[in-house]
């Protein structure tokens, strides 16, 4: 099963007519599985580089449980073997199941290690990996700025 999953993730890597029609035929069952689903006001999604507990969503994590955010906000780290990461405060997740993809629907916040857009009504994370200090608004948030060291 792992070598069709790794073929089949090089196949929807590098062959164009196949992105399209991915992308196409699981937007259109995403939207129509979206609309019986609700938007979880108070739910974070994260998952950092290699979607493991690293890079700037640890920091931002880091950063909401120093202001004591996390007694409001529901954070569900999406991870490769998430058995192996201990993340106090948090809920943890395997990347690529079923229960990844409805928490992925239902988030209203989402941050990836890459750049990524959550929701239509302006709430914007934009934020890309290897930078020495990640700025960060959010507004329903209100972390202001996450650092991290490399």
């Amino acid at each position: 099963m792992r070598k069709f999953k790794k073929w089949l993730e090089h196949l929807l890597k590098h062959n164009t007519f196949i992105q399209t029609l991915y992308r196409v035929i699981m937007s259109a069952v995403f939207k129509f599985i979206g609309l019986f689903i609700r938007t979880d006001e108070n739910l974070v999604l994260m998952n950092g580089h290699g979607f493991r507990y690293n890079d700037s969503p640890r920091a931002i994590y880091e950063k909401m449980a120093e202001l004591g955010m996390l007694s409001k906000y529901r954070v569900v780290w999406a991870l490769r073997e998430a058995e192996k990461y201990e993340i106090e405060g948090a809920e943890k997740i395997e990347i690529d199941t079923p229960k990844y993809f409805l928490t992925a629907l239902r988030a209203k916040y989402c941050r990836f290690h890459t750049a990524y857009t959550s929701a239509d009504d302006g709430d914007l994370l934009l934020l890309l990996g290897g930078l020495n200090a990640v700025f960060l608004r959010l507004h329903r948030l209100g972390v202001e700025c996450a650092t991290r060291k490399t």
